[in-house]
């Protein structure tokens, strides 16, 4: 086979198309022609040459207004860096060096770009929660991302409200609508998408026009997000710490409690008991699910048990992997709640007093579809809040 060689026109050695490409996008108002790209193709000694050659000419050419174009462009580098990124993962010295470096490179180059057209920028980065920056070991590259960031008003028409301090919070259930929609949409443009089943959230993404204001098309966007979130959050996604104070509300005290000092805590202690129960009752119903295990305050969230150990005979913990599924069937609260007080007796018998552990403790298991409700009414209210900024 003919041994492939990158040439000009006048026979001299030139950069690859990529960095041809890089190098005009520096001159932001300069335009290319056909000519352009003649001149690096690579010289057809082969057939497979030949059609990679009539590829590139293709793809140079095409208009990106097209999504069938932008959609070839963006399996393409999926293809390339998906190969970087598998040979990054192994540790291979050279793949983590190249990758980085390119990055850094157009990374660099677009934020540049950015500053000589902050307009465009503007009405791009306005509609995302994530941006691309350099940073370096010194602690003024910070600041100075920061001040990019604040340049292109990065999320200001995204429904989050990174920029109001007094009422903007990551674990509001809206910002959670937002970046999950705004995951799903920037993930159509990458291939990575083709290897989830079909019925995944970023298969059905992957179909989807953007969001706009017309309830066809948001309720559409429901079920990826939805499913996207259970997949973040799991399928008893009301136990996560992040949602306790739903858990909180004075509407969960029970009657003749509203006197109690110590309501919010004993609240707080039923919601983390019914959290622990449901953990190993997860592990029996889900096994493949991986259900998160938050262990308690401070730590990690995100924390997923991998492995169970087996539960001691007569445990609350072997009870709990044998209950039904929770409703609201008064004999299924009833065996919920038998195996909740094993739990609490095992590890947290000084907060109840006798009498006070069962009104609370019912409450929760009883409530616990309200705040499932609830927590999807404000998941639902931040999409309709994205596709009003839209």
């Amino acid at each position: 086979m003919a041994r492939r060689r990158l040439t000009s026109a006048k026979g001299k050695k030139k950069a690859p198309v990529e960095a041809k490409i890089a190098q005009g996008e520096e001159h932001h108002s300069a335009r290319k022609t056909s000519k352009d790209v003649d001149s690096f193709r690579v010289q057809p000694a082969t057939t497979g040459e030949r059609e990679l050659n009539e590829y590139l000419g293709w793809l140079w050419g095409a208009p990106l207004e097209d999504r069938n174009v932008r959609d070839e462009i963006g399996r393409l580098l999926g293809i390339v860096l998906g190969k970087l990124t598998n040979a990054v993962g192994t540790g291979h010295d050279e793949a983590i060096e190249l990758l980085v470096d390119l990055l850094r490179d157009y990374v660099a180059r677009l934020n540049q770009i950015s500053i000589w057209n902050v307009k465009a920028f503007q009405r791009v980065a306005a509609r995302r929660n994530l941006w691309p920056v350099v940073v370096h070991a010194h602690k003024d590259s910070l600041a100075d991302a920061k001040a990019l960031v604040d340049l292109i008003g990065l999320g200001s028409k995204t429904g989050i409200g990174y920029r109001n301090a007094k009422t903007f919070r990551w674990r509001d259930e809206r910002a959670l609508a937002a970046g999950l929609y705004l995951e799903l949409h920037t993930g159509r443009y990458f291939p990575a998408y083709l290897g989830y089943p079909e019925n995944s959230c970023h298969q059905l993404a992957s179909k989807l026009p953007p969001l706009k204001r017309d309830k066809a098309v948001i309720k559409a966007w429901w079920k990826p997000l939805m499913l996207l979130f259970e997949e973040r959050y799991g399928p008893a996604f009301e136990i996560d710490e992040g949602f306790e104070r739903h858990w909180l509300s004075p509407g969960f005290v029970p009657k003749r409690m509203g006197g109690d000092p110590d309501k919010l805590i004993k609240l707080s202690t039923a919601r983390k008991i019914y959290s622990e129960v449901t953990h190993w009752w997860l592990h029996a119903a889900t096994p493949m699910r991986r259900p998160r295990r938050i262990k308690g305050p401070g730590n990690d969230a995100a924390i997923q048990a991998k492995h169970y150990a087996n539960a001691p005979r007569g445990s609350w913990q072997l009870l709990a992997t044998r209950l039904p599924k929770l409703s609201q069937r008064e004999a299924v609260i009833t065996q919920w709640y038998e195996v909740c007080k094993l739990c609490y007796l095992d590890e947290w018998p000084e907060v109840f007093s006798e009498k006070d552990f069962a009104p609370y403790m019912k409450n929760v298991l009883r409530r616990r579809n309200q705040v499932r409700k609830t927590i999807k009414d404000l998941l639902e209210q931040g999409l309709n809040t994205v596709a009003a900024q839209t």
